[in-house]
């Protein structure tokens, strides 16, 4: 019985989407038996919807049949929720629509575009998509929403709930609700008025019940991931100063190896290149480096009997007080004005010079540091002191502030070059359009003639003239036409020049265009992935 309701399914569906984006063989049906996750569910029926319009009728048709529906999109849950055994309806392609608001306020987006992507549309206008789950490079809109994702470095109030302004909603029958549209909403009011009457019963019952409501806030207002996070970082700590506690271990030691997890941390929380986070982790050491040593001068002044290792816990409090408002004071210009580096600054020698440049400080905060605070008091050696580390901190500020208009400037000229250099290809290419043109535009004014001449020719009978005459007009025909491989004129620029180099190198270069409309590639090309262009720079 069931069997029959799924051919039947399968029949009526196959009126209105296309054989090829509905999979019933059983290679296809084990791929798409499982997601991200462990477990596997194979499914009956795989359908790849191209629009909302297929999918109401979808669903409707399932419920006809009384048929279970799965949706999907990246397919990246660690819970087996984008799998099924019966039918699995996939959103990715072709769902990867969106539109931005005048204001840069809002978003409206479709469910198969990935969440990294959004992040890149909306750089240029100050803006982020708020949740951040782990696989934002991988998973969809669709699946960051339904479940409610956020992420490792946003708060709860970046919640795909708390962020969500409205939504376009498929029901189970096929009913569309748009509830961003009043008239939508009044029209879904009046004629499901019992499916609204039920939730508004199960709604009012959990406002009466004073304990649930009170748990499910609670629920709402906390994440329970970070203190798994954090946990890890006190298991780590209490370890080593367990270690400490039994055996004969330096303190030093003791900092020194805590500083391996609080990098791993630090790098998670960055994910940047591994020399860019270990420039900016050792500049971030440098300057709490000077923090220590202005709070081993107060603690000195309170405290002159004792020294650096027995640092009191007054000195630990005003180290941290010094670190805290030094922080608060960097904090804004740093992240305003120096993430940027840490993104988009690929030159590896640049963050060498840096980590270098941070090594120089952290070694001259360690070496000037007293072992007995009585030294200081000694001649004018606390002055000097207080002068040298000042004037070293102001040397870090002012080079780091000097490293950061050179690698700007860097930055901005890599860009110009790359700007100018897809220019200069684009120009190539226009210019051997505009001689295209040019030669075919004389030749078709020339056509007339050249006919009428062959006629006289011919009437004649004088063939070896004719001959002559034709080949002469043979060779005035363009050597070669500008291949039109896609219709993204940058693309095409780009593949021509690489095309015009290998030719000129004397090597063969084989081409595949992969478009969204596949009437745009020209069939003489074979091959291409977007790893050529890395190739070929690198051959020559």
């Amino acid at each position: 019985m069931k069997e029959q309701k799924y051919n039947a399914y399968l029949k009526e569906i196959g009126k209105f989407i296309p054989k090829d984006r509905i999979y019933t063989d059983e290679l296809r049906l084990l791929a798409w038996g499982t997601d991200a996750g462990f477990y596997r569910l194979i499914p009956k029926i795989v359908i790849r919807a191209k629009d909302e319009n297929e999918v109401s009728r979808l669903l409707a048709l399932a419920d006809k049949y009384t048929l279970p529906v799965t949706f999907r999109a990246a397919g990246t849950s660690l819970s087996g929720q984008s799998i099924s055994d019966s039918i699995l309806i996939v959103a990715g392609k072709n769902w990867e629509k969106y539109s931005i608001s005048e204001d840069f306020e809002r978003i409206t987006l479709q469910p198969g575009i990935i969440g990294a992507r959004v992040n890149e549309i909306l750089k240029p206008h100050g803006r982020k998509f708020a949740p951040d789950p782990a696989s934002v490079k991988s998973a969809m809109v669709g699946g960051i929403v339904m479940n409610n994702a956020s992420g490792m470095n946003c708060g709860t109030h970046a919640n795909s709930d708390k962020e969500l302004l409205s939504a376009k909603i498929v029901l189970a029958d096929g009913t569309r609700l748009n509830t961003g549209d009043p008239e939508s909403r009044t029209t879904f009011e009046r004629k499901h008025t019992p499916f609204l009457n039920k939730i508004i019963e199960i709604r009012d019952e959990i406002r009466n019940d004073n304990e649930l409501s009170d748990r499910i806030r609670k629920k709402y207002s906390i994440k329970n991931v970070l203190p798994l996070f954090l946990g890890v970082l006190v298991m780590v700590t209490v370890i080593v100063s367990g270690a400490t506690a039994l055996l004969p271990v330096d303190p030093k030691v003791v900092f020194y190896i805590l500083l391996v997890p609080l990098f791993l941390a630090y790098r998670v929380i960055v994910d940047a290149d591994i020399v860019k986070c270990f420039a900016t982790f050792l500049l971030s050491f440098a300057i709490m480096s000077f923090c220590k040593n202005y709070a081993i001068m107060i603690d000195a002044v309170i405290h002159p009997e004792l020294g650096v290792p027995t640092f009191s816990t007054d000195g630990a409090l005003i180290q941290l007080g010094i670190s805290c408002a030094v922080t608060a004071a960097i904090a804004y210009p740093v992240a305003k004005y120096g993430s940027h580096l840490i993104n988009g600054l690929p030159y590896r020698r640049v963050w060498l010079i840096s980590i270098v440049m941070s090594l120089m400080f952290i070694g001259f905060n360690f070496t000037v540091q007293p072992v007995h605070y009585q030294t200081l008091y000694l001649n004018r050696v606390f002055l000097v002191y207080i002068l040298i580390t000042t004037l070293m901190f102001v040397m870090l500020v002012l080079m780091y502030t000097v490293f950061y208009f050179i690698a700007s400037a860097l930055l901005k000229a890599g860009k110009d070059k790359e700007h100018i250099s897809v220019l200069e290809m684009q120009k190539k290419q226009y210019d051997a359009q505009q001689k295209y043109l040019e030669d075919t535009s004389r030749i078709r004014h020339d056509f007339k003639h050249s006919i009428i001449a062959i006629k006289t020719l011919a009437e004649d009978g004088d063939i070896e003239e004719l001959k002559s005459y034709l080949d002469n007009y043979i060779d005035t025909f363009p050597s070669r036409s500008p291949v039109r491989y896609c219709g993204n004129y940058a693309l095409n620029a780009l593949l021509s020049h690489f095309e015009e180099q290998a030719q000129q190198h004397g090597i063969t270069l084989r081409l595949r265009i992969d478009t969204d409309n596949k009437e745009e590639a020209v069939s003489r090309v074979t091959w291409f992935t977007l790893c050529a262009s890395t190739w070929f720079t690198c051959y020559q």
